[in-house]
């Protein structure tokens, strides 16, 4: 399967919602440095709630009562990443991850991942990896970088619903809805 990318997550670095507990959280506009740190260097925790603006103490009070749990906050860091990046939460993961055996190559190239989104900087680091390969090749890495994570089943690749609100909150990210 080919890696889809949403080509308008690198066209800027933008905030990105997430819903957690049926609340609406904001994750201010980070360059992908940020971004590639936490998920290379931290759980998705250090993404949600690390990252959120200020939510006072209502993430807090909503964990202590149940009302949210670590797998919410595991679910809406996933999503976040999902939109930053525009591919899969697990193609970015493995894109980050590839992203130090080529880093040498983008800043000579002059990516500066201080000032580019996440979905840039994965954009950059697939070109990387792809722009010399055969046919063959490139479906290897597709194939690789697109297979599911363990334990994941392919039901759990696309959930109607989630895909509907990340449609929702990219449109109201740039203005259309």
């Amino acid at each position: 399967m080919p890696v889809e990318f949403d080509p308008a997550a690198s066209w800027w670095i933008a905030p990105v919602e997430v819903t957690i507990g049926g609340r609406i959280y904001r994750i201010p506009a980070l360059p992908a440095v940020d971004w590639m740190t936490a998920l290379s260097e931290g759980t998705w925790l250090d993404i949600v709630p690390a990252l959120l603006e200020d939510t006072g103490d209502e993430l807090d009070d909503a964990l202590e009562d149940g009302s949210v749990t670590h797998e919410d906050l595991i679910t809406a860091a996933k999503d976040a990443v999902e939109v930053a990046a525009g591919v899969k939460w697990w193609t970015a993961v493995r894109l980050v991850q590839a992203t130090a055996h080529v880093a040498g190559e983008l800043a000579l190239a002059g990516l500066d991942m201080t000032r580019v989104s996440l979905g840039a900087a994965v954009q950059a680091v697939y070109r990387v990896y792809t722009r010399h390969a055969t046919e063959a090749q490139q479906r290897k890495v597709d194939s690789e970088l697109t297979k599911l994570p363990e334990g994941m089943g392919a039901g759990a690749a696309y959930d109607e619903e989630r895909a509907a609100d990340a449609f929702e909150q990219m449109a109201r990210m740039r203005g259309v809805a």
